[in-house]
């Protein structure tokens, strides 16, 4: 009886033991089996995309899509990121990436597809709704209204006297005579110049031109271009003066003195300018006349440019006798030189001012 209860006790330990090991066996095989089959799951990550909508099928065929190219000339906008492909298919290799923004010359359409151009000279494929034509802005033309004011230009004038220097002036030539003189090695006649009298400047036409018309004559005289120091540009011409000569060597030969010698002189014809727009002995640049001539010599002037008016009011004037008379320093130079000086007014040369000037040195 005891041995019995021992073999049924040891019968049931053996049974537990059995369920024990086969219960291990099962568990090890699950879990060997999930272990290899997570081992051979491998997850792709296109790096070059995030794309989501344009993903690529894992399968791929290896036959060309053929499609219909229709003609098509326009510029285009990307929407957004997206891939050029070589055909047009999704299934298509990529040839390129672009970003919004980035535009395109599309020269067809196949399709769901524009074909576009590449840089190298090649054709690509983008899906049509990633890329949009751009619009050109309208056109507008914009006048821009411009008021042109034609401001005339005003000028002071001021009138004073005629200058007096020592000889006196005669008051009964047709014209103003002035006379300076300056025995060698002498200083300059310092006699204070009164106020210079400045010719009227005539009314600018409204529409004036920039400048002078310097083909224009006037009276059929050639008009030239002189510049003047502390004056600017003077224009006009000069007028002969040569029977004025022949008066003044004539009226010294009859009073037994050696005539002078009448030559060229740049100074006197500056001179002549210069007279023609402030009758003085005083330069415009503030010199005195005799500053062209070493400091030294002798000068006449007169208000006008008729040869034989000036000769008589010299004559009839001390002063200015006294220099054309002279054999006290005796001055073996002289030169004459009259300028009648214009003005453009827009649209032709007027009068302005005029002198003849006789220097001796």
């Amino acid at each position: 009886m005891l041995r019995t209860k021992r073999f049924q006790r040891f019968t049931a330990m053996l049974l537990i033991a059995s369920l024990f090991i086969m219960t291990a066996s099962s568990c090890d095989k699950d879990t060997d089996e999930s272990s290899s089959s997570a081992a051979d799951t491998t997850v792709v990550i296109d790096a070059t995309s995030s794309e989501t909508s344009e993903e690529e099928t894992s399968e791929t065929s290896s036959r060309r899509v053929v499609v219909e190219i229709e003609a098509y000339d326009a510029v285009m906008s990307a929407t957004g990121r997206g891939i050029i492909r070589e055909e047009a298919s999704l299934q298509s290799q990529s040839v390129g990436v672009f970003e919004a923004g980035d535009e395109f010359h599309v020269i067809g359409i196949a399709g769901d597809f524009y074909v576009v151009e590449m840089p190298d000279g090649g054709s690509g494929f983008i899906v049509t709704g990633k890329i949009t034509e751009v619009t050109a802005p309208s056109e507008t033309e914009e006048t821009e209204a411009s008021s042109e004011t034609d401001p005339s230009e005003t000028a002071e004038t001021s009138e004073g006297a005629s200058e007096t220097t020592t000889p006196s002036t005669d008051a009964s030539a047709a014209g103003t005579t002035t006379a300076a003189t300056t025995a060698a090695p002498s200083t300059p006649d310092t006699t204070a110049a009164p106020a210079q009298t400045a010719a009227p400047v005539p009314e600018t036409a409204p529409a004036a031109p920039a400048g002078p018309d310097m083909n224009a004559t006037y009276n059929g005289n050639a008009i030239g271009a002189y510049e003047v120091e502390g004056v600017g540009t003077v224009y006009g011409y000069f007028v002969d003066t040569s029977y004025f000569n022949s008066l003044v060597n004539n009226h010294r030969s009859e009073l037994g003195l050696t005539p002078w010698n009448y030559t060229y002189s740049d100074a006197t014809r500056l001179r002549a300018v210069e007279c023609s727009v402030s009758f003085s002995h005083t330069r415009p640049n503030g010199q005195s006349c005799l500053s062209l001539f070493g400091g030294a010599g002798g000068e006449i002037i007169y208000s006008a440019t008729d040869n034989e008016a000036a000769y008589n009011a010299f004559l009839g004037s001390e002063g200015h006798r006294g220099i054309i008379e002279d054999s006290q320093y005796y001055f073996p130079n002289a030169c004459s030189a009259a300028f009648i000086r214009v003005e453009w007014n827009g649209s032709s040369w007027q009068f302005a001012g005029s002198s003849l000037v006789n220097n001796c040195w």
